[in-house]
């Protein structure tokens, strides 16, 4: 059996625990870890050989031969050593850590606090080093073990998840054919096969810096045009009058629920580790996102909305990880909880029921007391649903973001944030892009409100590379088409008819979700 079969069988033992589309990166982490220390032996032996063993320990007699240098805690022999070892998804992690930081050239090329961040159990860890450590990555100097355990399991992956499992899998012989027939050894390539291009939308700093910009002018210049209207809410709020009973609150309970939730986010920041200065910047940032999110909401009819980007980002990136310090960062890194996921945004969700207040015929005190209890039966039982749910069904079988990435993801990018240094150029660049977002946003609207024959409106810009708009943009171009046909073609007086139809749709929708869920939950299947 060749090596790269028994490194898929014995990483494929790790299903349950690690997505198939993970092994690689595991097994790759490894097999360069051996390779590097095998070329750091070799190289150790030839010093030694010719009468250099004094130079064992100097980094430029192995950087000149394009050898990366390892201290005693980053070689394979250590590793494996320490296979048996409760700690060793530490141990390995620190490895590669160290030997990023001993070689610059490394510099953000390889993992941080991966295994550990995987939650293997010591066993499993162990039997995959013990298959890697059989591997002699230097025997064939021809041949590039880790190009050839990649392309093995790129295949294995499109073989065992069908079709759509191996999108990014090319046979290594087409590779070769390709390669030989464009000579690909200087000047540009060009990939068009970049799919719908929503990792460019994802990945890019620019996009988003440019969307974070639309999204904060979209909502100043909302906050702007509703100034005369603040002003009264406010000064009224002074005032003892009688309160209005169509209000979801009086002025004077929401004005002092807002400054309490303030005082008490203020209070929680500093208190966790956060400077005050970073603060008192950080909560208005959350403010404006959370009146854009709103403000989207009521405005575009979309259920919910992710911004562009979280308050956390512009904050470390004007103030840089090492000025906030471990503390700070780990502060920021906790608000995820409450910030980091656009479910836990309520005043969209509540000014969507505003809407339903006629309909249900209740006043807005009313109104306001089913949320509260709403939310309350929420606090009360989502913990003890999960609790339950993780004894039940296991919670090792949890396989969404929420519980298997959202925790690990948030402490890795903490780490990854602290080590990493940011200069005073990709600053200004994305303030740059930031600016370029805003400034197109204040023309954008400008035309959108003057001239009556504008199309297109602004809100599209802020939320361009939000994840909701790139999941539901196709179900938004058939209503759009829907409305359009019934208007043009039936008038007012058939898209009011319409109406009960399209509404017995979502309930329909919702009404089967609903039963399928709780059949699910009853035989313990996999709801998807």
């Amino acid at each position: 059996m060749s090596f790269e079969k028994e490194l898929w069988d014995t990483a494929n033992r790790l299903r349950g625990t690690v997505e198939s589309s993970e092994y690689k990166h595991a097994v790759l982490s490894l097999i360069f870890l051996k390779f590097a220390s095998d070329k750091f032996e070799e190289r150790r032996q030839e010093l030694i050989d010719e009468g250099h063993e004094q130079y064992t320990d100097r980094v430029e007699f192995y950087a000149k031969n394009n050898v990366f240098f390892l201290s005693e805690e980053s070689r394979w022999s250590y590793i494996k050593q320490q296979a048996k070892q409760e700690d060793i998804a530490l141990k390995i992690d620190t490895a590669l850590t160290t030997i990023e930081k001993e070689n610059k050239e490394l510099k953000d090329a390889l993992p941080q606090n991966y295994f550990s961040r995987l939650g293997l159990d010591t066993n499993s860890l162990a039997s995959l080093v013990d298959v890697v450590n059989n591997i002699n990555t230097i025997a064939d100097k021809e041949e590039d073990v880790v190009g050839r355990v990649y392309e093995y399991f790129l295949g294995q992956f499109a073989a065992s998840e069908g079709k759509r499992g191996g999108e990014f899998y090319t046979p290594k012989c087409v590779v070769n054919l390709i390669v030989e027939m464009i000579e690909p050894y200087k000047g540009k390539i060009y990939d068009p096969c970049c799919g719908s291009g929503g990792m460019f939308v994802w990945g890019n700093a620019a996009i988003a810096w440019q969307s974070f910009g639309a999204f904060i002018v979209f909502v100043v210049f909302f906050i702007y045009r509703a100034r005369q209207h603040l002003w009264q809410f406010v000064s009224s709020s002074l005032e003892n009058t009688q309160p209005d009973q169509n209000r979801l609150m009086s002025p004077r309970s929401a004005v002092i629920t807002f400054g309490a939730s303030i005082v008490f986010m203020l209070i929680w920041l500093t208190q966790s580790g956060l400077q005050f200065k970073i603060s008192v910047i950080f909560i208005p940032l959350l403010m404006l996102i959370y009146l854009g999110i709103s403000r989207v909401i009521c405005q575009s009819g979309i259920f919910y909305v992710v911004p562009p980007m979280i308050a956390q980002n512009p904050c470390i990136h004007l103030f840089s990880p090492r000025r906030i310090g471990a503390q700070g960062m780990s502060s920021l890194g906790l608000t995820y909880a409450w910030h980091g996921d656009v479910q836990s945004v309520v005043s969209g969700l509540s000014a969507e029921g505003v809407k339903l207040q006629s309909a249900i015929g209740c006043t807005g005190r009313q109104l306001t007391g089913l949320i509260l209890f709403a939310l309350g039966v929420g606090l009360l039982v989502a913990p003890w649903g999960v609790i339950l749910s993780g004894y039940w069904q296991g919670a090792i079988n949890w396989n969404t973001w929420l519980f298997h990435g959202f925790g690990p993801n948030t402490y890795g990018q903490v780490l990854t944030q602290l080590e990493s240094s940011m200069g005073q150029e990709q600053i200004l660049q994305r303030l740059v892009y930031f600016g370029i977002g805003g400034l197109l946003t204040v023309g954008l609207t400008i035309m959108y409100y003057q001239f009556l024959w504008w199309p297109i409106h602004p809100i599209g810009l802020a939320i361009i590379s939000s994840f909701t708009l790139y999941t539901v943009y196709l179900g938004f171009f058939i209503t759009w088409a829907c409305k359009h046909t019934i208007l043009r073609w039936g008038g007012l007086r058939l898209y009011a008819r319409g109406i009960p139809f399209f509404i017995g749709l979502l309930i329909g929708h919702y009404l089967g979700r609903a039963v399928a869920l709780t059949i699910y939950t009853i035989y313990g299947l996999q709801f998807a």
